[in-house]
């Protein structure tokens, strides 16, 4: 049995991972070398044989791994299931799988993707104020802090949204189309030591409070700070997803930073947050979750009147309020 359960592996683990997550309903995009495929609970980027979940921060290797991680299911019955995708054993092979290429440096990917055209700015800026619903002056400020700018992409720029790291060096970087729901959110450089902080820095900040997206965090401190409320030691941190790196809460526990999750008001939202509250760490402080799905459509809801937020439940099951 043992040698006939290798036989069948041997067979099925190089079935072509995207043709796998398109079966199941995942929207296909491509980022740079890699492409991504997302459905609500999850967010895998596919480069060759190799996968990464930037929404639970897991990866691996192959058609085996990816199955096991997706059913949550044993060995065995991760093989049998892709067998049976396969229509068990003799059916013509599936796409064959290359071999992951060569990961490009994060300077030569900025020279692809992440030109700055100031010329292009207007349009970002028109994406970000009439559409994403941004107050002007808040973008302004990003702007001119050089956080972000649009880049040399015609006729249709890409905003790019620089990560820095603790101290402030720019390591990676977010792309966010200017064309609504085009797909194109590449994720580029270091997403685990670095990322898009605004308001104040990391290195400055007696707390901290987590979103998953950059136009997340413009539209958090759109929503709740003022010149009433100006709390100027708070840094909002996009994680570029909702699973929080190790390397942040290291940091914060060193330097006793304050952790406020505010995730996404989705399944994979609610259940870093429970994660993070099974850590019995008093550092983080009690959830900030949206009413509508994200900080920015609830903005939206809130700027716009015709958006209706959908509802919280409160409180949500297994999460402390």
């Amino acid at each position: 049995m043992k040698s006939n359960l290798k036989t069948l592996a041997d067979e099925v683990r190089n079935i072509d991972l995207g043709y796998i997550l398109k079966s199941k309903g995942y929207h296909e995009s491509k980022e740079g070398i890699s492409t991504k495929y997302t459905s609500d609970a999850h967010a895998i980027n596919v480069t060759g044989s190799k996968w990464y979940d930037h929404k639970s921060g897991i990866g691996g290797g192959g058609a085996i791994d990816l199955v096991m991680y997706m059913e949550q299911c044993p060995y065995k019955e991760a093989v049998l299931s892709l067998a049976d995708f396969r229509g068990v054993t003799n059916v013509s092979p599936l796409p064959e799988q290359r071999p992951a290429p060569e990961r490009k440096p994060f300077a030569e990917l900025m020279k692809t993707y992440g030109k700055r055209d100031d010329t292009l700015w207007p349009l970002a800026r028109h994406y970000l104020v009439e559409t994403r619903c941004l107050p002007a002056p808040l973008v302004d400020e990003a702007f001119a802090s050089g956080k972000i700018y649009a880049n040399d992409h015609r006729p249709n720029p890409s905003l790019v949204f620089l990560h820095t790291d603790a101290n402030g060096t720019v390591q990676g970087a977010t792309l966010r189309d200017t064309v609504h729901q085009s797909g194109f959110r590449p994720c580029l450089g270091n997403k685990t030591e670095a990322w898009f902080t605004f308001h104040c820095p990391l290195h400055k900040a007696d707390s901290v409070v987590l979103v998953e997206s950059p136009i997340d965090a413009l539209s958090w401190h759109a929503r709740t700070i003022d010149k009433d409320n100006p709390l100027p030691t708070v840094a909002v941190v996009s994680l570029a997803g909702c699973h929080t790196p190790d390397a942040l809460l290291q940091f914060c526990q060193q330097k006793q930073i304050k952790i406020t999750p505010a995730f996404d008001n989705d399944t994979a939202g609610r259940e870093e947050i429970r994660r993070l509250q099974a850590m019995n760490n008093p550092l983080i402080e009690r959830p900030a979750i949206p009413y509508a799905k994200d900080w920015n459509e609830e903005l939206c809801a809130v700027t716009r009147p015709r958006f209706v937020p959908r509802q919280k439940k409160s409180p949500i099951k297994g999460i402390k309020l």
